[in-house]
């Protein structure tokens, strides 16, 4: 007990999440489910969504309990990388663009109907991402963090991953996909970087006394 009310105290509380950024990191924890059923137990592809996934519930069920600043920004940054870049990554890739089109074409051919459905799902795991990414501004206000400096934090994880998934990809890499992976990384400083950083009240009680 002695040693819990301990940990409490030298571990500053923040306010709870912001509501949005919860929703929508539930959201993208459905789809990211969705997007490892659908490649792992229908295409029967390895991906690595699923321990991105379990990783992001585990880290946003502790950054809701905990409450505290290294909880949430690690939830943000895997929920980012598990959502966000993960079928930002993969479009275009895996699935053409142009098979879209040809849906009501093809009652016989199943596998393409499923490949069509992937990509779909894709195309519905970048639109929660770049959402989540949005929600992302509000809760480094509320943990007085500036989201620039997360923007810049956020693309560098971004580009490194692209890195390492171009370097273990058997088809080896090319001039596409570097920039693909770079396209990807700039999303956070598109989405964040516009945000004003805001002032700690605390610091802005000490302007007003100095």
């Amino acid at each position: 007990m002695m040693h819990s009310l301990w940990s409490t105290s030298c571990r500053r509380i923040y306010p709870p999440l912001p509501r949005s950024f919860v929703v929508t990191s539930v959201w993208g924890l459905v789809w990211g489910v969705a997007h490892v059923a659908l490649k792992e137990v229908w295409l029967h592809q390895a991906t690595v969504g699923l321990p991105l996934t379990l990783l992001w519930a585990a880290a946003l069920y502790a950054a809701v309990r905990r409450r505290d600043r290294g909880s949430a920004l690690s939830a943000a940054v895997l929920g980012v990388v598990a959502c966000y870049w993960l079928a930002a990554l993969h479009i275009g890739i895996e699935v053409p663009g142009n098979l879209f089109s040809l849906w009501p074409l093809l009652p016989s051919y199943p596998r393409l109907k499923l490949d069509i459905l992937y990509g779909a799902l894709l195309t519905m795991g970048l639109l929660l991402g770049l959402v989540n990414l949005w929600t992302i501004r509000g809760l480094t206000r509320r943990l007085g963090a500036s989201p620039r400096v997360f923007a810049l934090s956020l693309s560098a994880v971004l580009l490194a991953a692209g890195a390492v998934a171009l370097r273990v990809d058997t088809s080896g890499s090319s001039p596409e996909r570097w920039t693909r992976n770079i396209l990807v990384a700039v999303g956070p400083l598109v989405v964040l970087w516009p945000y004003p950083p805001r002032t700690h009240p605390r610091d802005a009680v000490n302007r007003r006394s100095g």
